[in-house]
């Protein structure tokens, strides 16, 4: 499963494989990557292994964000 949010990233999901691969270019604002992690959340990949590349890119998170972010990864609810 290939999907592109309208942020800098790719992402690929490999169910046979069990693996998530994310690979993100430039700026990403909280926005954007919550929406992303949302989708995953939503693709019920949390036992999947994952890859990330970010060497590229650039991350406007707050703490506020990142523990955002946690909580729907985890599968928590959140707002």
């Amino acid at each position: 499963t290939l999907f592109r949010s309208s942020m800098p990233a790719y992402v690929e999901i490999s169910p046979l494989h069990r693996l998530v691969t994310i690979v993100a270019r430039g700026t990403l604002t909280s926005d954007e990557v919550r929406s992303t992690a949302q989708r995953l959340a939503e693709a019920r990949v949390r036992r999947f292994a994952k890859i990330l590349e970010v060497a590229g890119a650039h991350l406007d998170l707050a703490p506020a964000d990142i523990a955002q972010l946690a909580q729907i990864l985890r599968g928590d609810s959140v707002g």
